[in-house]
C-alpha cells in the first residue's frame, strides 16, 4: 500500500479544532454518547493525566461532515447522534452566535488551501457560510515552513496563547488544512479562598503520596450525589448553565472502573440525582497539557470508512482517492481558585488513499478523579487526573 501511495500525486486536507469551553450559549444536545471517546482515550492509561474535548471532537466531525458522501457520511452523524442537513447540525453548534462582539466565547475558522489544488467550490462555500471561516492560500509543497508558521500564528492568536503551536510541521502533501479556534474563561461562582490553600497528599496510583496545592472550602451548598461506586459534586461557573462535575472514585475502587462504566445515560442519570448539600471541599489545583492521536478512539466508537480507502471525501474533491490518516487533540486546562481556563485543538488529516446536613460532608478530593466541564447537555471536557 505504502508504495502505491507514493506513486500517486498526494492530496491531503487536515482539519484542525481549537476549542476552549464553560460558555452559557444554549447547545441543543447531541443524542450520541459524548463519552465514548474519553472512555476509549483512557484505556489502558492508568498512570497519566489524560484530558479531551468530546466537544471539541464533535466540532471536527462537523466541519469534515459537508466533504463527506455515503457511507463515510452515515458514520460521521452517526458519532455526532445527528441526521439532517449541515445548516440544521451547524446551528445547533452555536458557532455564528459564539462569534457575535461581546460575546465571554471567542471563535474564529480558517481555510487554508494549497495554491491551485482542485478543491470543489461548494466545500469552500460551505465552509465559510456556515462557520464562518478565513480563507487563506498557502504553498505546502514549496514552502510547507511558511505555511505551518502562518496556521500556528493565527491559532496563537485566537486561542490567546494556549496552543502556541499545533503543528511541528505540516507536509509538503497537504492540500487543505482546516482551523477552528475557540477560546473562553470562566470563573468558579462561589471561589476557592486561596488563604485556605495549603500542601496536602495526593495518592498516586502506584501508592506513593505526592504533595499538592489543595484548594478548599470548608462551607460550600452544592450539588451532591452517588452513584455504585463513586462521588460527585457539580461546581458551578458564574455563567448560567455552566459547571464542573468533580468525580471521585471510592476508596478502594480504581479509577478506570468508574471511567469504564461512565457512559452518558450513567451521566446524565446520576446528574440529575445530585442534590443540594453543606460541603468540606478539597480540591487540588492542576494544570495539564495533552496531546493524544483519536483514530483508536474514533474507530473502536465506530467512525471507520474515513481512516479505509473506501472513504468517500468526494464533497471536497471529485477524485475517489483521500483518506484520514490520523486525529489528533491537543488540550490545554487549567484549574485553580478563580475558575478553569481551557483550550483544545483537534487535527483530523486527510491524505491520498493509497443530601442536607448541619455538618459540613466531606469531599476530599486526595486521590485520583474525574473532572468534567458541561454546558447543558454538552460534555465540553473530560478529564482522568491521577497526578495533578
Amino acid at each position: 500500500m505504502k508504495s502505491q501511495l507514493c506513486r500517486t500525486r498526494t492530496a491531503c486536507a487536515v482539519f484542525v479544532v481549537v476549542l476552549l469551553s464553560m460558555f452559557g450559549f444554549p447547545l441543543t444536545s447531541w443524542s450520541a454518547d459524548q463519552l465514548v471517546l474519553f472512555r476509549n482515550a483512557t484505556t489502558g492509561n492508568k498512570k497519566d493525566n489524560v484530558s479531551i474535548s468530546p466537544y471539541g471532537a464533535n466540532l471536527v466531525v462537523a466541519l469534515v461532515v459537508p466533504g463527506t458522501k455515503g457511507e463515510t457520511e452515515a458514520e460521521l452523524k452517526s458519532l455526532l447522534g445527528y441526521d439532517g442537513d449541515i445548516g440544521n447540525l451547524v446551528s445547533s453548534l452555536k458557532i455564528k452566535e459564539y462569534a457575535k462582539e461581546g460575546s465571554p466565547l471567542k471563535t474564529a475558522t480558517s481555510l487554508w488551501i494549497q495554491k491551485d489544488f482542485n478543491i470543489l467550490p461548494d466545500f469552500v462555500d460551505t465552509v465559510k457560510k456556515n462557520f464562518a471561516a478565513k480563507v487563506e492560500q498557502v504553498d505546502f509543497q514549496s514552502n510547507p515552513g511558511n505555511a505551518c508558521a502562518s496556521i500556528n500564528e493565527w491559532v496563537d492568536q485566537n486561542t490567546n496563547s494556549k496552543i502556541k503551536t499545533l503543528f511541528d510541521e505540516v507536509d509538503p502533501s497537504n492540500r487543505v488544512i482546516a482551523v477552528s479556534a475557540i477560546y473562553f474563561f470562566d470563573e468558579w461562582l462561589n471561589k476557592f479562598n486561596k488563604q485556605q490553600t495549603q500542601e496536602d497528599d495526593f495518592a498516586l496510583p502506584n501508592g506513593e503520596n505526592k504533595k499538592v496545592k489543595m484548594m478548599r472550602n470548608r462551607n460550600a451548598s452544592l450539588r451532591y450525589g452517588k452513584d455504585a461506586n463513586s462521588q460527585w459534586i457539580e461546581l458551578p461557573y458564574k455563567t448560567k448553565g455552566v459547571s464542573a462535575v468533580v468525580i471521585l472514585p471510592d476508596k478502594g475502587t480504581e479509577l478506570s472502573e468508574v471511567v469504564a462504566k461512565l457512559t452518558q445515560d450513567n451521566f446524565d442519570g446520576t446528574f440529575r440525582t445530585l442534590k443540594k448539600q453543606l460541603l468540606d471541599v478539597k480540591l487540588p489545583r492542576f494544570e495539564v497539557e495533552y496531546k493524544t492521536s483519536l483514530r483508536s478512539a474514533l474507530s473502536r466508537a465506530g467512525v471507520k470508512k474515513i481512516f479505509s480507502h473506501d472513504a468517500d471525501f468526494t464533497g471536497i474533491t471529485p477524485s475517489r482517492n483521500l483518506v484520514v490518516s490520523d486525529v489528533l487533540q491537543k488540550v490545554f486546562i487549567k484549574v485553580d481558585e478563580s475558575g478553569t481556563e481551557a483550550a483544545a485543538a483537534t487535527g483530523l488529516s486527510i491524505r491520498t488513499t493509497s443530601l442536607d446536613i448541619t455538618k459540613p460532608k466531606e469531599f476530599y478530593v486526595d486521590r485520583p478523579f474525574i473532572f468534567i466541564v458541561r454546558e447543558g447537555g454538552n460534555i465540553l471536557f473530560a478529564s482522568a487526573i491521577t497526578k495533578p
